[in-house]
């Protein structure tokens, strides 16, 4: 038997779900991460193939596994039991416990703590290697561009390290540790998400502009999928300033609102500083 009632009433959205409407920009940013393919193109066969149906398998491999994950702890833990657990690791430790298989959270947070860890490496390494890649060689120090063995940029990912470490410390004031997390993965996905409204305006432009030498859609649905792209990745960002439940008093919202607008504004700022040496620097070799 179900703990959770699937029925009409409990599948359509409550009047309580906008105290929670941030959570969509967390699962946006959940499905997102296919501007890192480029990186590996060079070592997919024949990829304007490959990668597409790549692409499209993977989607609905991840939608499978979001929706069977989701069903499968609904059906174990009711709505109340949810609501009283913190985080994902009391969550699987309460099942486990309700199953009366003790080892069951032992091995699924081993599992996850694995799984955390490879798309933590992803995560860092990839975007930092693009970056540098993407910037023209001077601009940024020296010592921050050097890169060991590996060919790695080790020392801006410490760099990036204690940069983290600075802004986590920070968010200590928010009440629970989901809130800090949350607040956390937000602050990143406004900043991630910025890049993607503008590779949205850009195909759009070259699309009616008819610049593009390969064409995967056709006229219409290239429009189509452009503006889409712009309005649910703009109402992401929009949502993302909503506080959650876990805020109550005005001192918390007010932390909250000014670190999720304070964080992605330093590092947009940091990006027109590199920006704008990039310009000194171009204008005195001139």
């Amino acid at each position: 038997v179900s703990a959770t009632q699937f029925n009409s009433s409990t599948m359509t959205p409550s009047s309580s779900i906008g105290q929670n409407i941030s959570n969509l920009t967390l699962l946006m940013f959940g499905l997102s991460g296919i501007e890192l393919i480029p990186t590996i193109a060079g070592s997919i066969y024949n990829p304007r193939k490959n990668i597409i149906r790549g692409v499209v398998v993977s989607i609905i491999i991840v939608m499978f596994i979001y929706i069977c994950g989701s069903l499968a702890i609904n059906v174990i833990l009711s709505p109340k039991e949810l609501n009283n657990t913190t985080g994902l690791m009391e969550a699987l430790e309460t099942i486990s416990i309700k199953l009366r298989v003790l080892w069951l959270a032992k091995g699924l947070i081993f599992a996850l703590l694995l799984v955390e860890l490879g798309a933590l490496i992803v995560w860092l390494v990839t975007p930092t290697i693009m970056f540098f890649e993407c910037v023209e060689s001077g601009i940024l120090p020296k010592w921050l561009c050097k890169l060991n063995k590996q060919h790695i940029p080790a020392n801006a990912l410490i760099f990036i390290g204690i940069a983290v470490t600075a802004i986590v410390i920070l968010t200590q004031y928010l009440p629970t540790v989901n809130s800090i997390f949350t607040t956390l993965v937000l602050m990143g996905t406004i900043v991630y998400f910025l890049p993607y409204l503008f590779l949205a305006v850009a195909y759009y432009k070259l699309k009616t502009e008819k610049l593009l030498n390969l064409n995967l859609f056709s006229y219409f649905t290239g429009i189509l999928c452009s503006i889409s792209l712009f309005g649910s990745i703009f109402l992401g960002i929009a949502l993302s300033f909503v506080p959650s439940v876990d805020l109550v008093t005005v001192q918390q919202k007010i932390i909250y609102e000014v670190e999720l607008i304070g964080g992605p504004l330093i590092f947009i700022f940091c990006g027109y500083l590199i920006y704008q040496c990039r310009t000194r620097k171009k204008s005195i070799n001139h």
